[in-house]
């Protein structure tokens, strides 16, 4: 029996008897169907999703050894943790994903805790394994062979034997969210959330998306547009001001997301070089960039946590804005952005 992704039987005063009750309660708790208003997380489908296959995978790993969560209660031995523990280690998952299962069921206990259900989180004492960063940025000979190998003929791959298992990872539109992400800093979703109407005379004015969509605020960020993305901007069909900038016809933007994250990793593959590196590695590109132009000053552009920035923070935004205007951060980009 798998675990309800809803169990709309539970009300807001109801106590959870059981594990599986628990499990249950929690998978409602992260959709914020058993919180007053004020509580609401408003946290994404994608995160909920895949905390409850942690949830499902743990729950099936105890029935897998015997043990019965319709029947348990919150509490469990460091026996029982361990079944997880060896579970994962014998599914050979990366450090990366050990962790995040364990801190996916450590973060359901927690919420057991903040309600009162149970005075101790058992998951509290599983050390995480040791992950390394990567911290790399891209380099101009490595975007310059990257663009070069991302063409159609360069998509393909089997997986297994099957019609079915061929693909073609091209997308006529990676160069594109690639440079995007180059010129911006933003992540995945910022890349295929930004639309045109977030292109002012000489800045982006970007949501702070992830922090807008939790706390419900509107709060952004600005990006100078300098010589070289103006330049790639008009490479671009500009279309209404609610239109997405990259892809605007796809409805899913999570999908688009999901492709751009394997079709980059693909060609990059391809490409033959030493060292992994992922999307992600653009952001941190882009603030390597800025730090060598402004040094300090650069401080300015970056994401804040605290919400109630400071006047400061914003005179040195605008500084920034006109210091680079007529600039070009990545002066060989131009000459990628070719249609293939």
């Amino acid at each position: 029996m798998r675990c309800n992704y809803s169990y709309s039987d539970i009300q807001i005063t109801d106590r959870p008897q059981t594990l599986l009750d628990g499990m249950r309660w929690y998978l409602d708790y992260l959709q914020d169907l058993v919180v007053e208003d004020f509580e609401r997380k408003n946290l994404s489908q994608p995160y909920i999703l895949e905390q409850k296959r942690f949830v499902e995978r743990f729950k099936n790993t105890l029935e897998s050894k015997g043990y019965l969560p319709d029947r348990m209660g919150f509490i469990l031995s460091k026996k029982e943790v361990g079944l997880f523990h060896n579970f994962l280690i014998e599914k050979k998952y990366s450090a990366k994903t050990y962790n995040k299962h364990i801190v996916g069921i450590r973060t359901m206990y927690n919420a057991f805790m903040k309600e009162g259900y149970i005075d101790h989180n058992p998951f509290a004492r599983v050390r995480m394994k040791y992950t390394v960063t990567n911290p790399d940025i891209i380099y101009e000979e490595e975007l310059e062979k990257l663009f070069k190998i991302i063409r159609p003929e360069n998509g393909h791959v089997q997986i297994g034997t099957t019609r079915k298992g061929k693909k073609n990872y091209y997308r006529a539109w990676l160069k594109d969210a690639i440079l995007l992400a180059l010129y911006t800093g933003e992540r995945r979703d910022g890349v295929f959330l930004l639309q045109w109407r977030h292109v002012e005379e000489n800045y982006l004015k970007i949501p702070n998306f992830k922090i807008n969509r939790k706390q419900k605020v509107e709060d952004f960020h600005y990006v100078p547009i300098t010589e070289d993305m103006a330049e790639f901007l008009m490479t671009l069909k500009r279309g209404n001001d609610d239109d997405y900038i990259i892809e605007p016809s796809h409805e899913n933007r999570d999908t688009l997301k999901n492709q751009c994250s394997k079709s980059f990793s693909h060609f990059w593959s391809v490409a033959g070089f030493e060292k992994r590196k992922d999307f992600k590695a653009l952001r941190k590109t882009l603030e390597t960039r800025l730090w060598t132009m402004l040094g300090d000053k650069s401080k300015a552009l970056k994401r804040h946590k605290n919400l109630s920035t400071t006047i400061d923070h914003y005179l040195g935004q605008e500084e920034i804005l006109k210091e680079l205007k007529g600039q070009k951060m990545f002066g060989f980009l131009h000459e990628l952005n070719i249609p293939t």
